[in-house]
This record gives C-alpha cells, structure tokens and sequence, in this order.
C-alpha cells in the first residue's frame, strides 16, 4: 500500500510531466484529497497519543 507522501509524490511527477492531461479542476480536487487524508492521519495520531498518554498515567 502506498504511503500519501508516496500518492502525492506520484501525483506530482505525473504532473509535471503530463500537465495537458490535467485541467485545475482535477488538481484541485486531488490536492483536496490528499489534504483530507493528511487530516484524517493527523487526528488518528492525535487519537493515538491521547490513548498513550491515558495509559501511561494509569
């Protein structure tokens, strides 16, 4: 499974070396994406380091 870094990564490069396949309707709505998914991450993490930190105090 690819990590996002990897999907934007990819994203980019066929970007750069394709940019008449895309129009800026479509980058938005990928950048968008991916933006979403690096929130939900962000919060995963947040949620795992509040669980780390509740089980360290017990």
């Amino acid at each position: 499974m690819k990590t996002l870094s990897d999907k934007i990564e990819d994203f980019l490069r066929e970007l750069k070396r394709r940019p008449q396949d895309y129009n800026m309707s479509e980058v938005i709505e990928e950048l968008e994406d991916f933006s979403s998914m690096a929130v939900d991450l962000e919060n995963e993490l947040q949620e795992m380091k509040d669980t780390i930190d509740e089980l360290e105090e017990e």
